[in-house]
């Protein structure tokens, strides 16, 4: 009995396996058929499109946007690795069976495919490792989607006048090369037209994904256009790392001039050449990273302005220097000045001094006898008409003449007291123009110029290009 038992069951499981088996077999057969019968010669010709003289094609596209890859300035070009699906009807493929037919990309020759290219692309390529990233499914009702991988560098017109405080858009235009509006309609998919799965990048971030459909008139025709735009806007950290950073120090750096002192000529030419030389470097090195346009960038403004400010610190030392000497040369005027009347007032203290000590003696001669004038003596003088002009006469004579200077202001016989020259920039640094003070007035204001100047430009500049 339970041989009997066993041998039953053998006999079902084999009669099963042989069923499922033939079911499999008629299945493969009956699709095999079916795409025989699809694609055969003599009822499917794959040169013409559906509905042949008929309504206009609709084609859905929808875009997966695998990842993106570099944004290159100097090509004016951007690159992204898609999944680009596209769907029709085509009735002639209409089958009875219940499941889509899945065929690889590489039957897809065997059916009639829209003549889809990209208008702004430069390089194009598709996948093929380890086989052919490309796919074809059929439905029962004719519906046909094709979905293929491939990876498009195109050319992305970019506006640099905010670079690197930029935001670039970049489109991809989808349309077909023969068929017009009348014969062939794209549409984006209404749910997934743009999909993002991977928007990391190095320089910069996705801000937005958008789609749209616009009609343009060609002399052939009106051709269908699909856009997809991708705004991307630039990260700051780069720029500000290798251009802002360095920028900003070497134009503070070049500002220790103002405190080294006028004399020490070799330290402030050379501090000034080396950070006009260092601002020359960086503007140079920008140059091979961005297009040559016709137009001043962001980043152009901020480096000529930063240029100024170093060149111009070279600058107020030629001032300083030019100044210095014309007080060198004051000075030594007022110095030689100074000793004449010095001198001259030597002679008339000593003069005046031998004058009053003969006076005595003359006056005190009237008790001797007077004596009889004789034939042969001069004329009697009085004493007085034997001195020099009065000091305070020459005192007059020299202060027209003289500028004041060090010597005649501490003098006795001055007038006028000493001036002392102030100019009010800042309450908390109030500049005194001392003729004896060693540091420049050029120096001092600058001091304070230039910082405050190269500060209000930082602001305006933020301000101006962080919209």
């Amino acid at each position: 009995m339970t041989k009997l038992h066993i041998a039953m069951l053998a006999a079902f499981y084999l009669a099963s396996l042989a069923n499922c088996y033939n079911i499999r077999r008629r299945s493969y057969q009956n699709t095999t058929k079916v795409l025989n019968s699809l694609t055969a010669t003599g009822e499917y010709d794959k040169r013409i499109r559906p509905y042949h003289e008929g309504p206009p094609l609709n084609i859905s596209v929808y875009i997966t946007v695998v990842s993106f890859g570099a944004i290159k300035e100097i090509n004016m070009e951007y690159t992204l690795d898609i999944f680009f699906k596209q769907a029709w009807n085509d009735p002639r493929l209409q089958h009875e069976l219940q499941k889509p037919i899945l065929l690889s990309g590489s039957e897809k020759g065997n059916f009639w495919l829209p003549d889809t290219f990209f208008l702004n692309v430069k390089t194009a390529k598709f996948h093929h490792v380890p086989a052919a990233n490309s796919r074809v499914l059929i439905n029962s009702n004719g519906d046909i989607e094709l979905s293929e991988r491939l990876t498009v560098s195109a050319s992305c017109r970019m506006d640099l006048r905010d670079y690197p405080l930029d935001t670039q858009t970049c489109v991809l235009e989808i349309l077909s090369y023969s068929y017009d509006i009348n014969d062939m309609d794209y549409h984006w998919d209404d749910e997934k037209a743009v999909i993002i799965l991977d928007d990391e990048m190095s320089e910069f971030e996705l801000a937005d994904a958008q789609s749209e459909r616009k009609l343009v008139k060609y002399v052939i025709g009106t051709y269908t256009h699909l856009v997809a735009k991708f705004v991307f806007r630039r990260r700051l950290a780069y720029s500000f790392i290798q251009i802002y950073s360095p920028t900003f120090l070497i134009v503070v750096l070049s500002w220790l001039s103002f405190w080294i002192s006028k004399d020490a000529v070799p330290a402030r030419v050379a501090l000034g050449i080396t950070t006009v030389l260092t601002i020359v470097t960086l503007m140079g090195s920008l140059r091979n990273s961005v297009p040559k346009v016709s137009y001043i960038k962001a980043i152009d403004s901020y480096l000529i302005v930063s240029f100024i400010f170093v060149f111009g610190v070279l600058l107020e030392y030629v001032a300083v220097l030019m100044h210095s000497e014309r007080q060198r040369m004051k000075a030594r005027k007022k110095s030689l000045k100074s000793k004449d009347y010095s001198l001259a007032e030597m002679e008339i203290e000593a003069f005046n001094a031998t004058n009053t000590s003969v006076l005595p003696r003359s006056r005190s001669s009237h008790s001797l006898p007077p004596r009889s004038p004789s034939a042969h003596s001069l004329p009697a003088r009085p004493p007085s008409s034997y001195s020099l002009p009065p000091k305070s006469v020459l005192r007059k004579s020299y202060t027209r003449q003289s500028v004041p200077g060090p010597a005649i202001q501490h003098s006795p016989y001055t007038t006028n007291p000493p001036r002392t020259t102030i100019i009010k920039c800042i309450p908390s640094f109030c500049l005194a123009l001392g003729s004896n003070s060693e540091v420049d007035i050029f120096d001092r204001i600058a001091r304070i110029i230039f910082p405050l100047s190269f500060f209000m430009f930082n602001i305006g500049y933020y301000f101006r290009y962080s919209g």
